[in-house]
């Protein structure tokens, strides 16, 4: 009886490990799973040993005295009609069609894998074009620094001269303590807002103010300084080197910076 006990592996189940009984031994290996209800049909089933096919005629005491005992038992699968084998052709049919497509398309990968390498090292990962991005970062990054206490210089100094002009508009700047309304609708009025880095004058008879003249005439450089302020330091320069010059070409500049 010790040898009589036989492993099921079942497709889909856990393996069994049974006991066969002396008459049962007798009976095929298909119509003891059959008469234990292991199987529903001898046909929808085929048995291995290992890798060696069993056949269904031959009883379990032979397949015993073999060396056979572990059995692996697998559903045969049911192929389909003819719909159905013309149906996986079309469909293999199908997949062929589109292998050039997916040829083609690799194809062009590797084109464009081929051009992207060496324009994204000529682009990118090239030293010369690195350094040089980073050498222009770092100048503006400087420049940018160095231009704030240079930006916060001029922005006080012109606040401070706008305070001293208003301070002490007689002298210089834009005195409208005597403008009638006839001076306001004036053309040289309303046009003074596109002076720009200069400064506007007016007088009452729409002429340069007589501070100005005056200024101009005992200093040229000052009578400029008075027209443009701070922001007109090269003319000034100009000015100053003019006037050095004997005064008059200085006069002669700084007249033409003033009536201009």
């Amino acid at each position: 009886m010790e040898n009589n006990i036989i492993t099921l592996h079942l497709s889909c189940k856990p393996q069994i490990t049974l006991q066969i009984n002396n008459s049962d031994t007798e009976l095929s290996i298909f119509n003891f799973l059959k008469q234990y209800h292991y199987i529903d049909t001898q046909n929808a089933y085929f048995i291995l040993s290992g890798s060696k096919p069993i056949s269904r005629y031959e009883t379990i005491k032979s397949l015993i005295k073999k060396g056979y005992k572990k059995f692996d038992i697998f559903p045969v699968l049911k192929g389909g009609g003819l719909i159905d084998m013309f149906m996986g052709i079309i469909k293999m049919g199908e997949f062929f069609l589109i292998i050039p497509d997916i040829i083609i398309w690799l194809l062009k990968t590797v084109v464009w894998i081929v051009q992207f390498i060496p324009w994204f090292f000529k682009t990118f990962a090239n030293p010369s074009t690195i350094a040089h991005d980073i050498v222009g970062a770092l100048m503006t990054i400087m420049i940018a620094v160095l231009m704030v206490p240079i930006d916060l210089f001029l922005a006080f100094t012109q606040y401070g001269t706008n305070i001293v002009g208003t301070m002490m508009s007689s002298i210089w700047g834009w005195d409208q303590s005597n403008l009638t309304a006839v001076d306001k609708q004036s053309a040289y009025f309303k046009d003074s807002k596109n002076c720009r880095d200069k400064k506007c004058y007016l007088s009452q008879n729409n002429t340069v103010p007589f501070s100005v003249l005056l200024g101009t005439i005992i200093c040229p450089p000052l009578g400029v300084f008075m027209v443009y302020g701070l922001t007109g330091w090269f003319n000034i320069l100009i000015c100053l080197g003019l006037t050095m010059l004997f005064y008059f070409p200085g006069l002669i500049y700084a007249l033409l910076i003033v009536y201009n």
